[in-house]
């Protein structure tokens, strides 16, 4: 089952990862004729509030919303000034940015999420931890975490699979990437080695050639599902 055409949700904060990932997520769009949204996710509500000056809590709650728009607003034109028509644009304030890009995601039904790798900026941010990591462990749909250069089609594409359920998944994301990016696909299994105890020898022996045939079906298994 294909993956494309598909709504892409793309998360951004308009660092320099954020840009690797709107420009794979711009290749993305236009290789699988795609929806692309993007998201800017803002701070939450300032965790106090001045006694003799209510208002001001209002009003940084109305700045941030405003820069974050403002965020928003060039990362949509960096997109569109890459040749891709963006369809939808969000901007939320949440503390946890995370869980935002998952709902968002859930709730446009998108097929694919496409952000950066170093979560969505600030030192209290990083303190609770890996926006990305969260999202990948999360979403309902693939997710591509881009990092070091933006994708550029078309691209080799490595498949790290384990015969697992999960991994039947991604070899039919991968596959169908690289069928609309005409993209070269390679794939690999790594066999688990687990040694045996041998009474005689008195320690553990790996069944080496046992392990490798084992590897080398599950390798193939797979492959024939690509090609099918």
């Amino acid at each position: 089952m294909s993956i494309f055409p598909t709504k892409i949700l793309l998360a951004t904060d308009g660092s320099e990862d954020a840009e690797l990932a709107a420009s794979s997520a711009v290749e993305l769009a236009k290789a699988g004729t795609s929806e692309l949204h993007v998201l800017y996710v803002g701070p939450g509500l300032p965790l106090y509030e001045l006694p003799d000056y209510p208002a001001r809590f209002e009003e940084v709650v109305a700045a941030q919303r405003q820069e974050a728009q403002r965020i928003l607003d060039d990362q949509v034109k960096g997109v569109e000034a890459l040749g891709a028509t963006v369809v939808g644009v969000h901007v939320e304030m949440d503390e946890r940015p995370e869980r935002t890009i998952v709902e968002l995601g859930e709730k446009l039904g998108a097929g694919l999420v496409v952000m950066g790798s170093r979560g969505l900026g600030g030192l209290r941010r990083t303190l609770m931890g890996s926006v990305s990591d969260s999202v990948v462990r999360h979403a309902h749909c693939p997710v591509i975490v881009a990092r070091w250069k933006p994708v550029a089609f078309p691209a080799k594409i490595l498949i790290a699979t384990d015969g697992s359920e999960g991994a039947r998944l991604a070899v039919t994301t991968a596959a169908d990437v690289a069928e609309r990016t005409g993209s070269e696909l390679h794939v690999v299994h790594v066999g688990e080695v687990r040694p045996v105890y041998h009474p005689e020898m008195r320690g553990y022996l790996a069944r080496y050639e046992e392990l490798q045939q084992e590897a080398r079906r599950l390798l193939e298994e797979q492959v024939e599902q690509v090609r099918a």
